[in-house]
């Protein structure tokens, strides 16, 4: 199975970049889920993670691990032949002037099929925290 690879790019054969890694579409498959707003989608009304939505709520544990529960019961229902085996979120940085988060780490373990077991972790920010000099 080919799919194109993200974020989207143009290969050195000036054709869409693409790829046969499993491994990788999967992760790009977690990654969309994830950040993707519950109604974002017409079609699917109740695809998403909501992830982004976390970024303007307060620093919270308990808030924290209702997002986990939700996110690891839409990754179980929208995914095929993978298994989340875990799911955690955190701050990885937040201002000093309130509780509110300004970048989240998010990490993954997962299994594809009965062998292959993986994770990996990726961070989303505020949109609105950004300067010149920060790193995306």
């Amino acid at each position: 199975m080919t799919v194109i690879k993200m974020p989207f790019s143009i290969n050195a054969n000036g054709r869409i970049d693409s790829t046969t890694d499993r491994d990788v579409a999967v992760r790009q498959r977690i990654t969309d889920i994830l950040v993707t707003s519950v109604g974002e989608r017409v079609m699917k009304p109740t695809y998403g993670g909501n992830a982004r939505l976390l970024l303007f709520e307060p620093v919270d544990d308990l808030l924290f691990g209702e997002f986990r529960m939700d996110a690891m019961n839409e990754l179980s229902r929208s995914l095929t032949g993978v298994t989340i085996e875990d799911l955690s979120v955190r701050p990885a940085s937040y201002t000093e002037f309130d509780d509110f988060a300004t970048t989240l780490t998010i990490s993954v373990r997962y299994r594809i099929g009965p062998l292959q077991r993986s994770s990996f972790t990726f961070s989303i920010g505020n949109p609105n925290s950004l300067t010149e000099e920060s790193s995306l």
